[in-house]
């Protein structure tokens, strides 16, 4: 496993050529993009990461400081490229995706797969769908519907067993210590059906914060 706060030339893999590396629609792979996919994940001993919504706003929000400490360990993940290591997933609003591939294509060494959600939500959006259905509101039994689709797919077709997830929103109730926005949707609707971590590229909320509330929960 790629540790985030290790340096990409610290890696013991073999460098992958650049030449291969490029920005994937998961949801229009081809057979022997899904066949590489399965090797890598199966190399990886079924890991995979997600980063869900990383560049919000393009994190304009953030101070300085705050975008990165953020941003950095991203950024490292994204510019490894080494047999072995766990296979990158974006989820990303439909609207945003062309945005996001111009941004990170220079960066990335090895595919990077992009999953399409829906507007201001991390809720997955299939082909066909249209983005205004959450417009008036959380429609729950498209959600329900898409992430079970989803699941499957990454669990039953892919082979995988394990995430480390981060990203943005997560927020922590201060008294319920419920999970919220983006990122606690994603590890609401993923914990349950996967070995899941939190990652260091995580915000407001970061991996301490969400293994501290974890703890107290239990």
């Amino acid at each position: 496993m790629y540790p985030e706060n290790q340096s990409p030339q610290e890696s013991k893999f073999e460098k992958m050529s650049v030449d291969e590396a490029d920005v994937k629609d998961f949801m229009y792979l081809s057979e022997p993009e899904l066949e590489r996919l399965k090797e890598d994940i199966r190399a990886a001993d079924s890991l995979i990461r997600i980063f869900v919504h990383p560049y919000f706003e393009n994190n304009d929000d953030l101070n300085e400081k705050e975008k990165e400490k953020f941003e950095e360990p991203i950024k490292r993940v994204l510019a490894s490229a080494s047999d072995g290591l766990p296979p990158v997933f974006i989820m990303e609003e439909q609207h945003r995706i062309l945005k996001l591939k111009n941004l990170i294509r220079d960066i990335i060494k090895s595919n990077i797969y992009i999953i399409p959600t829906y507007r201001s939500h991390p809720v997955p959006r299939f082909d066909g769908e249209h983005d205004k259905s959450f417009e008036d509101g959380y429609d729950t039994t498209i959600a329900q519907k898409n992430w079970q689709e989803l699941i499957g797919i990454l669990k039953e077709n892919l082979g995988v067993a394990r995430i480390i997830l981060g990203g943005r929103n997560l927020k922590i109730g201060p008294e319920d210590l419920v999970l919220r926005e983006c990122v606690g949707e994603a590890i609401n609707q993923l914990s349950g059906n996967f070995d899941l971590e939190v990652s260091f590229a995580t915000y407001p909320a970061n991996r301490k914060d969400y293994k501290k509330a974890m703890k107290i929960k239990k």
